[in-house]
């Protein structure tokens, strides 16, 4: 995915929160801007993107890739239909 100058502005010069959207957006195989509103977070996305990092941040290697499997598994469903 190429760089999405709103997920840069959102994130206000976070690195990790950068690389944790932007590697949640290439698992479900979207644009980093598909969490984004016109201009801004909408609070429901803001909220489950600070659970998921927050998740990430604790959890150990294998847990973390079991939770991308299962994120791309998601989006593999929700493309289907």
């Amino acid at each position: 995915m190429g760089d999405d100058v709103r997920a840069q502005i959102a994130m206000d010069g976070d690195a990790t929160m950068k690389r944790n959207l932007r590697r949640i957006a290439d698992a479900l195989g979207v644009p980093a801007s598909e969490f984004y509103g016109p201009l801004m977070l909408d609070q429901q996305v803001l909220t489950l993107l600070t659970l998921v990092q927050t998740y990430l941040g604790g959890a150990d290697p294998a847990a973390r890739e079991r939770f991308m499997q299962a994120v791309q598994a998601i989006g593999a469903q929700y493309l289907a239909t």
